[in-house]
């Protein structure tokens, strides 16, 4: 029988003191301390086994048990073992292959056994690992992911459960800076549990962040108002079919709005942004051209004041899971602004390799699952409830092949 302390981190020295006590009794092989959040530094950990080593029956081994959420997994198990070496109490580390675990991970198990076999005069079969790793880790590497990341790094941060990030990674793909700010947002002990239901609005709480659009609004619908707008958006096509989009932009009267996105080769009037990280990129990848153009933002990103702010619940399409498309979200501001003629460019699919996808190879990602079949079929999906709901943004064209319109350009 083995007992594991969950979230040993929180016990203060009484309660180890009682744990110890309350394991005598039971008698067990081995009690682990469990780094359950990756959250614990030396420091933390030094405490903690002091006062178990101290107190625990010294017939029951002293075990560990961490998480990788802060690269430090691996560092914390040579420590627990250095504080040990000169202790008769048996010890065990917990430890898996290539750090396969749920989230960040855990202490890789070569890594551990190399180390206790060079410093500790231990005499692990290291053949035998790396043969274990040969036959059966291929397989789950090809299939699952796990390992560092910063959104379980956040986890570490904050001691939340990683319940919490993943349901903010699947249903929203939120950014790591929301991230952080969500889960900053709940108290220490909403960070151990998870209930979504809160956690969903803190994250609406976080992004909404609801503002008064009425002047922008009305100031962009008179600057917009009888032109044909052009949204490029970022994918390929936009370069490769340059001379086409131009060749339609000098022979209308157009206003070319980049989508979430800049490329160097095109001339803008508006760029829209619906997330912090394409807004930030832009600003840096392309300075000059996003300081020179109208920018128009949703009001989940800071901005600056001479830009147009747009409510964020006002243009995303809740009830999917990739609601904040940014192609779809221009598309409801364009109706949101009773604008009746759009024409797309760009507009490609995803690909399965992430940077075939887009004509900037270095646009940060915002599809954290990487499921890009899913992704494309649900915004096919949501190009057609749109074009069904529009009542005035009804005259969409395409001027290049695109994965959402059926073949209609």
């Amino acid at each position: 029988m083995y007992f594991q302390a969950a979230n040993t981190l929180a016990y203060n020295d009484s309660e180890l003191i009682e744990l110890a006590e309350a394991a005598a009794e039971a008698s067990p092989e081995c009690l682990s301390i469990v780094d359950t959040f990756g959250a614990m530094y030396e420091e933390d950990l030094e405490r903690i086994v002091r006062i178990l080593d101290q107190h625990l029956a010294p017939e029951i081994k002293l075990g560990f048990h961490s998480h990788n959420n802060q690269q430090l997994s691996f560092s914390l198990t040579q420590h627990f073992v250095k504080l040990l070496a000169n202790s008769t109490r048996g010890i065990v580390v917990d430890a898996s292959l290539c750090g396969m675990g749920r989230g960040a991970g855990n202490t890789t198990t070569e890594l551990a056994a190399s180390y206790l076999n060079r410093k500790q005069n231990c005499h692990y079969n290291l053949d035998a690992i790396l043969d274990a790793i040969d036959t059966y880790m291929v397989y789950f590497i090809e299939r699952y992911k796990w390992g560092y990341s910063t959104s379980y790094f956040i986890a570490g941060l904050y001691c939340c459960h990683v319940n919490n990030i993943a349901y903010l990674l699947d249903r929203h793909r939120t950014s790591a800076r929301d991230m952080r700010h969500v889960i900053e947002s709940l108290s220490p002990d909403e960070r151990l549990k998870y209930d979504y239901d809160l956690l969903e609005s803190k994250y609406l709480e976080n992004q909404s962040r609801n503002v008064d659009d009425t002047a922008a609004r009305e100031q962009l619908k008179q600057e917009l108002q009888n032109k044909r707008v052009v949204l490029i958006a970022p994918g390929k096509k936009s370069l490769s079919c340059k001379e086409t989009v131009m060749s339609y932009i000098r022979s209308h009267d157009c206003a070319v709005i980049a989508v979430n996105a800049l490329l160097g080769e095109y001339d803008y009037d508006y760029a829209f942004f619906v997330n912090p990280t394409r807004y930030e990129y832009a600003s840096k990848a392309h300075p000059e051209k996003f300081h020179a153009v109208k920018r128009v933002i949703l009001s989940n990103i800071n901005g600056t004041d001479d830009e147009y702010k747009i409510s964020y619940e006002h243009v995303i399409r809740r009830g999917w899971k990739y609601f904040d498309n940014a192609v779809i979200c221009c598309l409801q501001l364009l109706e949101y602004l009773g604008i009746g003629n759009a024409a797309i460019v760009g507009f490609d699919g995803f690909r399965d390799v992430y940077n075939e996808s887009y004509a900037d190879p270095l646009l940060p990602s915002l599809n954290a699952s990487g499921d890009w079949d899913a992704l494309n079929q649900e915004i096919k999906a949501m190009f057609k409830a749109f074009r069904d709901d529009a009542k005035i943004c009804c005259n969409i064209e395409f001027l290049t092949e695109s994965y959402f319109n059926d073949g209609e350009h």
